[in-house]
């Protein structure tokens, strides 16, 4: 059996610990070393995918640009709703399996894994190109070819969805290079060359469209070699009762995820969706515009989860839970260390990040959307990953509550809000479902692990982007008024005050660990 991990050890189990503060030391290190690699790709993604919706805005008219958000944003739900939660269940249990030694189930949990996935995946292309006159309507993709964007984009669902587990396998047993440089780097990189190179040509929606789903289809023909080997265990063999067990015990935690994942990826998608179906395709176009900052600061964070996953779930099956608290409040600090200063600013410079997509984007309704969506993204950063902790802790069940609960707020604030408020309605509506997660969220794991996000190390992240970049924008646009040179000049003071705190609070927010990144020669030579 996999078994459940217990939420608590006991004292004779953390006094067998040969050094909490080395196990703190090591398991921080592990995880910069996965953390700045996958940081790297995030970086890259979340710039490209940013730039992406740029080119869009300036290169195409609002209504085509519409359509495209529109129905990619019910590709990225189907493709989540594919994976089935198969990447979090992978990673919940491939390591902890190493750990035991029973690498023959891990390649078991591999097949038990990917059968159903491809199953769903196929059967959604195929309803996607029977049906694509109808769905065009239910999203509000507008004009002559809007059938066949919808059929383009269904023909990628398989590609991006197989392509997604592959890399996901070698995530789970800690392997981070195929994804940063397949999907973060190649995947989101082409796609705005392609808009560019489309927009520069002069095609219409079909091409653009084409732009955005082949390099879905490189991807997957990339990610096939990187598959990780079969590692053959003693225990290869398995009694159809072994079997069953294994499958019982993943899909138990998997199928909770699953629905967790796509609640969430639809709290991030669905008000684009209403707003193309109720408003028009030009105004899901001005909103997904003012949003875009949000997936630039969640990709770093996303990128430090990724790592934390298997090494929580390794530690927590040790029952290092001493460590694992500091762990988790230090990559808290990290993670608001990485997205306040993205969130401080924009939301203290609105008007000037909305000029970046051209005229008819810089309205006070998207300024509204703006500020709303920064504050809720600060708090959640701050609260930490609470919900990748409860994952690996077992609590799949609460998590997928949890995002229920959310997407029901989100769903009901958007199908009442959206109509009489417009696109501020949707911001609010994802506020306020973020808000509610992270609130139920936070009291589980402080009830079933006794951990908390907060400490003095995340206090000190969150002071330093305030006085850095808030103060010196708000005292610029004040003085000078909402320039353009005005806030490049305050946001070059930000970077370098910003720079010159991290490096004064460099223990407390334990950067040393970063010195494992840098090659074992140079640290000796330093040392």
């Amino acid at each position: 059996m996999i078994g459940r991990v217990p939420p608590h050890g006991t004292a004779a189990d953390v006094e067998r610990s040969p050094s909490e503060d080395e196990v703190t030391r090591r398991e921080l290190a592990r995880i910069a070393r996965g953390g700045t690699l996958n940081m790297v790709g995030a970086v890259v993604s979340a710039v490209m995918g940013f730039l992406h919706v740029v080119i869009v805005t300036r290169f195409f008219r609002a209504d085509d640009a519409g359509s495209l958000f529109s129905a990619t944003s019910a590709f990225t739900i189907l493709t989540t709703v594919g994976m089935l939660g198969t990447e979090t269940g992978l990673a919940r249990f491939m390591l902890p399996l190493k750990v035991q030694g029973r690498l023959g189930d891990q390649a078991r949990l591999r097949r038990i894994a990917l059968r159903p996935v491809m199953v769903f995946s196929f059967a959604a292309a195929a309803v996607g190109l029977l049906g694509a006159e109808e769905i065009s309507r239910l999203l509000g993709v507008e004009g002559p070819h809007a059938a066949t964007v919808v059929r383009m984009i269904a023909l990628a669902v398989p590609a991006a969805t197989l392509s997604r587990f592959m890399l996901g396998q070698t995530r789970a047993i800690g392997r981070m290079r195929p994804t940063v440089v397949i999907d973060k780097i190649f995947r989101s990189a082409a796609q705005p060359a392609g808009a560019l190179l489309v927009g520069l040509m002069g095609g219409g929606v079909v091409a653009l469209t084409n732009s955005w789903t082949i390099p879905f289809f490189v991807a997957l023909l990339l990610a096939i070699p990187t598959v990780p080997k079969a590692e053959v265990g003693h225990d290869e063999q398995a009694s159809g009762s072994d079997m069953r067990t294994l499958r019982r015990e993943f899909w138990s935690f998997t199928w909770p995820r699953s629905l967790a994942s796509v609640s969430q990826i639809a709290i991030q998608r669905f008000d684009i969706i209403v707003i193309a179906a109720t408003l028009g395709a030009a105004e899901a176009a001005i909103y997904t515009a003012a949003t875009r900052f949000v997936v630039v600061g969640q990709f770093g964070v996303q990128a430090i989860q990724q790592v934390l996953q298997p090494r929580m779930s390794a530690m927590l099956a040790k029952n290092q839970l001493g460590p694992l608290e500091r762990v988790f409040q230090t990559s808290t600090a990290w993670n608001v260390a990485v997205a306040w200063p993205l969130y401080v600013t924009v939301a203290c410079a609105a008007g000037v990040y909305l000029r970046l997509f051209g005229q008819g984007y810089t309205s006070s309704e998207a300024v509204a959307v703006v500020v709303t969506m920064s504050v809720a993204m600060m708090l959640a950063v701050a609260a930490g990953p609470l919900d990748t902790l409860l994952l690996m802790a077992g609590h799949s069940k609460a998590s997928t509550i949890n995002a229920l609960v959310a997407l029901a707020v989100n769903v009901a604030l958007c199908l009442t809000l959206i109509p009489s408020m417009g696109i501020p309605g949707a911001g609010v509506a994802w506020a306020a479902a973020v808000v509610v997660r992270n609130v139920l969220t936070y009291v589980q794991v402080r009830k079933a692990l006794g951990i908390t996000p907060f400490s003095s190390s995340v206090g000190i992240a969150v002071a330093l982007p305030v006085l850095a970049f808030a103060v010196p924008q708000l005292v610029s646009s004040v003085v000078f008024g909402p320039t353009v040179g005005a806030f490049a000049a305050a946001f070059g003071i930000g970077v370098v005050l910003y720079a010159a705190g991290l490096w004064a609070a460099r223990d407390r927010l334990a950067l040393a660990s970063l010195q494992a990144l840098l090659p074992r020669r140079f640290v000796e030579a330093k040392g």
